[in-house]
């Protein structure tokens, strides 16, 4: 066998070919020649790979260790409680957290957050209306303190902010954030005064939608017959949310005239308006009502105006609305039945613990 132009390892011949497995009787050599050739004992020849099995096995245990350093520096934690007891020095923010300086924005707004939740639950003092007041009349302030400000009068209560939510509202170049809560606290204060203000705005097609709703919504809770008149006016406006919005305030009052405008809605091209002056007629409803929503059961195909049906007659405490919702309570249609059943517990509490 010859040996030129060979690199031999312990197990392993480098050869032009690439590496090469010794054999098990050539794997005592080292070098590349045979050692008895040369005159080489068998037990010299041998040293040289004893003493690479040694330099394998140190390197293999200092990388072991290696390994195991980078372990115990990646794992620990790196704040050592204190042994003295001293609580300080048992947490010491690390160089790489986030600290108040460098979140001054997040910081600030959370905080102010906190301050309002704070001031909600307590109640004001005659400084604190003052102060109020002066944020909302105020027009150099930015708009989201008016609006706050607008926002808590409006929940306290305070008559003496109508005149100021009033010119806000009617003023179309304030800020439609401040417009919105103004509206809104107007209709909690419940001021007459803003009804023309508020319908003039829901009659408006070019004005702010989402300013139409809020006014929508304002209106109900105002209760004149002046406001809900405003509001049977856009029983046919083009928007489907503001004729939506419109129904739904109009169940604060059981009249007949608000009735008949709930009643026509039965009729509306948009599903969910349909499905809200159900609902709407439930809140208003009667025996004739558990007629006409009979009616509309029998009628559609559709599951989800079945479905308002089946809600709004849980809303109507009459024998016929109990009898009606038992029909449907072991339907083949299990939302019909689930609905139908959840609606016979409203009505009789009796039944909330059976199946």
């Amino acid at each position: 066998m010859s040996y030129a132009g060979t690199l031999r390892w312990p197990y392993l011949e480098l050869t032009a070919y690439g590496p090469q497995l010794l054999r098990e009787d050539d794997r005592h050599h080292f070098f590349n020649f045979h050692p008895m050739s040369a005159g080489v004992s068998t037990h010299e020849a041998v040293k040289p790979n004893r003493l690479w099995r040694l330099v394998v096995l140190v390197g293999a245990l200092a990388l072991v260790g290696l390994l195991c350093l980078v372990s115990l520096v990646f794992t620990r934690d790196p704040v050592e409680p204190a042994r003295n007891g001293n609580s300080e020095s048992a947490r010491q923010p690390l160089p790489t957290e986030r600290s108040p300086a460098k979140v001054g924005l997040a910081t600030n707004t959370l905080a102010r957050a906190a301050a309002a939740r704070e001031a909600s639950s307590t109640p004001p003092t005659q400084s604190d209306r003052d102060q109020l007041l002066r944020i909302l009349e105020d027009r150099s302030a930015k708009p989201e303190e008016r609006a706050v400000a607008a926002d808590k009068l409006g929940k306290d209560r305070e008559a003496e902010a109508a005149d100021a939510l009033l010119h806000i509202v009617r003023d179309g170049s304030e800020a439609d954030i401040l417009r919105y809560k103004a509206a809104r606290a107007l209709g909690v204060l419940k001021d007459e005064r803003a009804v023309p203000v508020l319908s003039a705005l829901l009659r408006n097609q070019s004005a702010d939608r989402h300013l139409r709703v809020i006014s929508a919504l304002a209106l109900g809770n105002l209760g004149t017959e002046d406001s809900f008149q405003a509001l049977r006016a856009v029983a046919n406006d083009p928007e489907s949310l503001i004729r939506y919005k419109a129904l739904q305030a109009l169940e604060r009052a059981p009249n007949r005239s608000n009735r008949e405008t709930v009643e026509k809605a039965l009729s509306d091209p948009d599903p969910y308006v349909q499905a809200r002056a159900i609902h709407t007629l439930g809140k208003l409803g009667d025996k004739a009502t558990v007629g006409t929503l009979d009616q509309i059961l029998r009628s559609t195909q559709s599951d989800f105006i079945k479905i308002a049906c089946l809600t709004a007659l849980g809303n109507i405490k009459e024998a016929e609305s109990v009898a009606l919702l038992r029909q449907y309570e072991g339907n083949t249609n299990q939302l019909l039945s689930l609905n139908a059943r959840t609606a016979l517990r409203r009505l009789n509490p009796t039944e909330r613990n059976q199946p």
